[in-house]
């Protein structure tokens, strides 16, 4: 009776090892949530509570940027990548040195050259924003010199000389003075835990106004991985050649958690390579979360199934060159609107890899599908869009019944004189 034994898939050795639960909770920057996931942050904390906490490990981001202005995008992907190099996490940015022809002028890496993608991520690497945890770390540890010095060790000292003719009328001075010990006991344990805290913090908080080059030493061309022409083999289609690259830049630092930013990629390779890549890192669940920047294309087509393919789907709108049509009164105050197209949580179907898209639960979905940003000198915040007063508005707008429902001024009424019985001559009560 001859026998024969089945050689299943998951006899070939894996590229990448899958992770445990408790090997991501490991992970620098990873910390576990409700439904067996694990969240890494976007670098903004209000974009995190909006996305339910930060974004799940093993998911992707589409970050759709204005057609005319591009600050409020890039702002949001400085925070992104920002958040990567303060949790010491691997930052890729793959750049395809695809020389197919494209029929498509926008939004590909073959029209705009691989030179010019590769300066666009030179400069914003660059100008990646000033970690303010690291400041106030080196604030705490300048501020910490030996603790004799400090005024409470002079008042203790300055106490012991006074003798124990000092603590005469006093019933409980020993208290006191066993109080003060433990506070200066307390304050180096205090400055460590400080230090600890803000190493270990989940979102760091950022200066857009200054620079991290000035804190630590960036070098761009650590962070760009050039993938070579993709046209040149003929027997698989370059979207597959692709997903094995992005395959091969796992295998590097497997002991960090890994980010990737597909910038500014041709939106028919890339829907052909994502969904195959997501794919094995959910199976193999590797600690990987993407971000996809991307321009308005003409390639509607494949514009819209790639980013059909990603988890979150935002769109950035600035008002500043909204000249011919400006924006509403009530948004005076903001400088744009964040859109959300398209949100899938994960819940704990993910975790036994099954059910990814299919929460779409009323208790998982964000307040509201459109934000507002306001900047300042040196943050973006996103809030909530609020009707104002009616007062506010002026020159009319687009909501309410009156002056900002969009006629304007309500038209005054003629007053008219009606004459009665008694001697004034109307607008009286008693007249009849």
């Amino acid at each position: 009776m001859s026998s024969f034994r089945r050689l299943g898939r998951g006899a070939k050795s894996s590229t990448v090892s899958a992770r445990s639960p408790q090997q991501l909770i490991a992970l620098q920057g990873v910390k576990p949530w409700t439904g067996g996931i694990h969240l890494t942050s976007v670098g903004l904390n209000q974009l995190d509570n909006v996305l339910g906490g930060g974004q799940p490990i093993g998911t992707c981001i589409f970050l759709e940027d204005d057609r005319w202005t591009r600050d409020l995008a890039h702002s949001l992907l400085k925070y992104w990548c920002a958040e990567a190099v303060s949790q010491d996490q691997n930052l890729v940015f793959p750049v395809v040195e695809d020389s197919s022809p494209s029929p498509f002028a926008v939004s590909t890496q073959t029209t705009k050259g691989r030179n010019i993608v590769s300066d666009e991520i030179f400069r914003l690497l660059m100008a990646l924003p000033r970690n303010l945890h690291w400041v106030k770390t080196q604030e705490q540890q300048s501020a910490s010199p030996s603790t004799i010095d400090t005024p409470s060790a002079l008042s203790v000292l300055e106490e012991d000389d006074q003798g124990e003719n000092f603590e005469e009328g006093l019933e409980i001075a020993w208290q006191y003075k066993k109080s003060v010990q433990e506070k200066m006991l307390a304050q180096p344990f205090i400055q460590q835990r400080s230090q600890s805290s803000s190493s270990n913090a989940f979102c760091h908080s950022y200066d857009l106004s200054a620079r991290m080059t000035d804190q630590k030493a960036l070098n761009p061309a650590d962070y760009i991985v050039r993938i070579r022409d993709l046209g040149g083999c003929c027997k698989l289609s370059p979207g597959i050649l692709l997903f094995r690259e992005l395959v091969s830049l796992l295998k590097k630092n497997e002991g960090k958690a890994f980010r990737m930013v597909l910038y500014n990629t041709n939106p028919a390779l890339m829907s052909v390579a994502l969904p195959l890549f997501l794919s094995h890192v959910r199976k193999h669940k590797v600690a990987v979360v993407l971000l996809v920047y991307s321009q308005p294309s003409k390639d509607y087509k494949s514009l819209s199934r790639l980013s059909g393919t990603c988890d979150v789907v935002l769109k950035t709108e600035g008002f500043s060159a909204r000249r011919i049509h400006p924006p509403p009164p009530e948004f005076r105050l903001l400088q744009g609107i964040l859109t959300i197209s398209k949100i899938s949580t994960v819940t704990s179907a993910a975790a036994t890899g099954g059910g990814f898209f299919g929460d779409i639960s009323f208790s998982k979905r964000p307040a509201a599908f459109v934000y507002g940003f306001k900047r300042d000198r040196r943050k973006l915040h996103i809030s909530l869009l609020h009707i104002p007063p009616e007062d506010y508005a002026r020159g009319g707008g687009s909501v309410g019944s009156g002056v900002r429902s969009g006629a304007g001024t309500n038209p005054e009424k003629k007053k008219t004189q009606t004459f009665g019985c008694a001697s004034n001559s109307g607008g009286s009560a008693l007249d009849f």
